[in-house]
């Protein structure tokens, strides 16, 4: 309740902003009336953004993000390629251990394939390691 006073308190109202010139004659902007001011206008502050301009710039990410996939689908890229020389086991239930274990696994295959390895190979063994671990 507190910090929505306080939110209400806190509005932002527009200030007066002069152009003037100094004695120079170049162009000085000031919150403050001058007596050759040339120029007044209001500077009103833009407001934050509401929750539901918030929540609509999240859909749009959503929706752009889903296209982006759909491309990814449509361009063959997001098919999962078949490792050489690697067999990746699918770590799955209540192990408690088992980012542990998928790291430990992922340094292992690495060091059996050596020099050998390759993109695909990385991102499977990494997707791997981050499944277990979420």
């Amino acid at each position: 309740m507190i910090a929505a006073l306080s939110l209400l308190s806190c509005t932002a109202s527009a200030q007066s902003v002069y152009k003037c010139r100094d004695a120079k004659g170049s162009p000085v902007y000031q919150s403050e009336p001058c007596s050759n001011a040339e120029k007044r206008w209001d500077a009103k502050p833009e407001p934050p953004p509401t929750y539901d301009d918030l929540r609509a710039r999240e859909l749009v990410r959503q929706r752009q993000e889903a296209e982006s996939a759909q491309l990814r689908r449509a361009a063959g890229r997001d098919r999962p390629q078949q490792a050489i020389g690697a067999n990746l086991p699918a770590y799955a239930g209540a192990n408690p251990d088992r980012c542990e274990n998928a790291k430990r696994e992922r340094q292992r295959v690495l060091d059996q394939v050596g020099l050998k390895r390759n993109f695909d190979l990385l991102r499977r063994l990494d997707d791997m390691v981050y499944n277990a671990c979420k």
